[in-house]
């Protein structure tokens, strides 16, 4: 996570196993929950992660 101004960049990646064995195609999610940190003045910040963009307002 990267926070700049009024920009908060989020770079999230899956890995995959370092053996060849065998692949079950089974796909799943793992929720997780990445702490912004504190400090924020007010305005509208833009979240960033990978292609996906969202806003939210400190008053």
């Amino acid at each position: 996570m990267e926070r700049s101004g009024f920009t908060i960049a989020i770079a999230v990646w899956n890995t995959m196993p370092a053996t060849d064995g065998p692949c079950t195609t089974i796909y799943g999610y793992v929720p997780h929950s990445i702490a912004l940190g504190s400090g924020f003045q007010a305005g509208t910040y833009l979240v960033r992660a990978n292609d996906v963009t969202t806003t939210f307002a400190v008053r």
